[in-house]
């Protein structure tokens, strides 16, 4: 992170035109500094950067309600909450492989840390993936919508359907992995050739952390202001569900047998799913009256001042 991982919040680098203070400095953006003074574009913005420094005012603890807060919100309940459930699922296999491949297949150790090969390589194709899937989608909406949208500068996203141009991505990547999900439950209960499961764990891979991703950037979307405050509820309704899923997975699987615990997970998703329907024809309206909560109670806290 130190190397690699460039300033982007925007009360520090604004549009990225900006050179970040050197403590939050990182290797690129000591290098991309160095290339527009070679380049002659000029040196870094001192002036812009204590005007920033200014609005960002003087270092506070962080309040942790602040995370309730966000994660009681109408929309964010429903966003993070079947995120939660999502990312909850994908706990109970990664968390129930060991016991079932040493059952099924006789694996030793070596070889059940092998399997997690397949899914790791799905979540890692999501990784680079996605990330451009959900673009396209971003620019589609505001051509379908009349808005001309940019990448390098924060907009006035009210009048923009944000929910839409997410989920209509992560919807069919939930389809699916509900689909692999039974399916995978039933190939580990009539112990198939292993091929099966390699290919399948490679598709939740993909599908699970994938959906999660687009997921995760639309909670920044509907929290502009507070990007690390909607991430921080976001792992901790993960983590807590997660818990729950690592806790239960395998007094399910013998209670219920394979099949029908991952039959059930992938119903649950299903059953859900009404929850981000709800958002995308509600998002909107819901993230306007909270801006216009914010902006009442702005007003009111500088007439106190």
């Amino acid at each position: 992170m130190l190397l690699f991982m460039p300033e982007t919040c925007r009360l520090i680098v604004d549009d990225g035109s900006v050179p970040p203070p050197r403590w939050n400095r990182s290797w690129l953006n000591y290098r991309s500094e160095k290339r527009r003074l070679r380049a002659g574009e000029g040196g870094p913005d001192y002036a812009k950067r204590d005007e920033l420094a200014r609005k960002r005012g003087p270092v506070r603890f962080p309040n942790p309600l602040e995370t309730l807060v966000v994660a009681f919100e109408k929309e964010g309940f429903c966003v993070l909450f079947y995120a939660g459930i999502v990312y909850a699922g994908f706990y109970a296999i990664i968390s129930g492989m060991p016991s079932q491949l040493k059952d099924i297949y006789g694996f030793n150790d070596l070889k059940v840390g092998l399997m997690y090969l397949p899914l790791s390589g799905g979540s890692l194709l999501a990784a680079f993936t996605q990330g451009k899937i959900t673009d396209w989608s971003w620019f589609r909406e505001g051509r379908r919508v009349g808005i001309k949208v940019s990448k390098s500068r924060q907009q006035d996203l009210s009048n923009f359907p944000v929910e839409k141009a997410r989920l209509q991505v992560a919807l069919p990547m939930l389809g699916f992995a509900c689909i692999c999900t039974i399916i995978y439950g039933w190939i580990l209960h009539f112990r198939t050739h292993l091929a099966g499961p390699i290919i399948l764990l490679f598709f939740l891979g993909y599908t699970l952390i994938g959906a999660t991703q687009t997921i995760s950037i639309l909670i920044v979307d509907i929290n502009p202001g507070a990007a690390g405050t909607a991430t921080a509820a976001f792992n901790l309704i993960r983590c807590l569900l997660g818990a729950a899923a690592t806790a239960l997975i395998l007094p399910m699987t013998r209670a219920m047998g394979l099949g029908w615990a991952y039959t059930f997970i992938g119903l649950v998703y299903v059953a859900l799913s009404p929850m981000l329907v709800l958002v995308i024809r509600c998002g909107p309206r819901w993230r306007r009256e909270r801006r216009e909560r914010d902006e009442v109670k702005a007003r009111v806290k500088r007439e106190k001042v």
